[in-house]
């Protein structure tokens, strides 16, 4: 995703299963069930199942929290392959953390990357990795992150284990 200005809070690579309301570009209103792949605390990057050209505002309802908020998309509409099928979304009202997530501190340098936690598939051993988004496009495409277990040995892909609350 292009960058138009600078991130103002740190993104974090974590399903969350949202449900989107709006209107479609013939003013027909519409909702749809859909996850996010990568948060922060002023927007998000969702999944849509389908190319949708949404009029004004959407409602995105976490269904995590049972909390929604108003957001608009941010990415400009283009077609895309349905596996690539991801718009950036802005908050609305950024001080409502619908995610439920605390959001890390982090420095200027790291607004770059996006916030993984991932688990070792074998031991069970977690790690806080920084990454590049288009290295969360490829763990969507690959089925996990390609990586190397500190503690056990294992080297295959690890999953991702959610910053939802408890």
């Amino acid at each position: 995703m292009a960058d138009y200005r600078q991130r103002r809070s740190p993104r974090i690579a974590v399903r969350v299963p949202i449900r989107i309301f709006g209107k479609d570009s013939k003013g027909i209103n519409f909702f749809l069930d859909s996850s996010t792949v990568v948060v922060n605390r002023h927007g998000a990057r969702v999944r849509l199942s389908e190319d949708l050209d949404p009029v004004g505002d959407i409602f995105i309802l976490c269904q995590a929290t049972d909390e929604g908020e108003r957001f608009r998309i941010v990415t400009p509409n283009a077609p895309s392959p349905p596996h690539k099928n991801l718009k950036g979304v802005e908050c609305q009202n950024p001080e409502k953390n619908i995610w439920g997530i605390e959001f890390p501190e982090v420095t200027a340098e790291d607004l770059q990357f996006v916030q993984v936690r991932l688990e070792c598939p074998q031991c069970a051993s977690l790690v806080n990795a920084m990454i590049s988004e288009s290295e969360v496009e490829v763990a969507l495409a690959d089925g996990g992150f390609q990586r190397e277990c500190s503690v056990c040995g294992f080297s295959g892909l690890w999953n991702e284990k959610p910053y939802l609350p408890s």
